[in-house]
């Protein structure tokens, strides 16, 4: 009976041995190390030096636009204002390089340039110091932006395999003509037109899509700032009369579809 029973013992302990080595395995006590989960790899690289074309629409805000007549004593003439907000299509060519620095994250440089016709323009009548009104239009500016450029840096996110989340951010230009003309009582008028290139910044983000091996697509915001002008010109009756013209600083959104080749 002894013997029957040390058979038994032997035979129990041998049975829960499998048993035994799944729970330890279960719990964290394997004897021996699972292999590690296989770093994240985008089926794209992104990688690499690109250039392409992109289309839409921009949007100038903020356009304010004052006249002002000096010396104030021999005008009799009140300041006018208007706004020259606008709104145009767009289309232009982008270039850049980017660098994957981490498994899902992309850094980028990439300069583009876009030709628009953003031409807005007011008019204001000329209002005597007594609110007489002297002549309907006796103010009137315009200001046509003709095309936009940038150079910005880029920060990308993989969102999914093939597609990237960016922010962009950097230095912007804008090429506008402007116009102005002022009308004092009907009789005098001044007037000036000049070209100026003006730089400021530019901010947005978008989204792209490795849509094949070599090709991108993208959908993108961008907002540019831009300082004011100024510009004066003498009056026809003489001097010292003088008109004075300001254009505020101004806003210009823009979305836009763009497609890449990725070499």
């Amino acid at each position: 009976m002894r013997h029957l029973s040390i058979a038994a013992a032997g035979l129990l302990l041998f049975m829960s041995w499998p048993i035994t080595t799944q729970a330890a395995d279960l719990y964290g006590g394997s004897y021996k190390d699972e292999p590690a989960p296989a770093p994240y790899v985008s089926p794209f690289r992104w990688t690499g030096f690109y250039m392409g074309a992109d289309i839409g629409g921009a949007w100038a805000r903020g356009a304010d636009v004052s006249s002002r007549c000096s010396p104030t004593g021999l005008c009799d003439q009140q300041s006018a204002f208007g706004n020259v907000d606008a709104s145009s299509f767009m289309g232009g060519v982008h270039a850049g390089y980017n660098w994957n620095v981490a498994p899902k994250w992309v850094l980028g440089v990439e300069g583009d340039f876009s030709w628009t016709s953003l031409d807005g323009s007011a008019a204001a009548p000329d209002v005597t110091t007594a609110g007489l009104v002297v002549a309907p239009g006796g103010h009137s500016w315009s200001r046509d932006v003709r095309w936009l450029a940038s150079v910005r840096g880029r920060l990308g996110f993989n969102v999914s395999p093939m597609t990237l989340l960016y922010f962009t951010g950097g230095v912007a230009w804008q090429d506008a003509d402007y116009s102005a003309t002022q009308t004092l009582t009907g009789l005098s008028t001044a007037a000036t037109s000049f070209s100026e290139t003006t730089t400021g910044y530019v901010l947005g983000g978008g989204l792209e899509w490795a849509m094949a091996k070599n090709w991108v697509i993208r959908g993108e915001y961008l907002y540019y700032s831009f300082d004011g002008e100024s510009a004066s010109a003498r009056h026809s009756a003489g001097p010292p009369l003088k008109a004075n013209f300001d254009w505020s600083d101004s806003d210009v959104h823009s979305v836009r579809a763009g497609l890449s080749y990725k070499f």
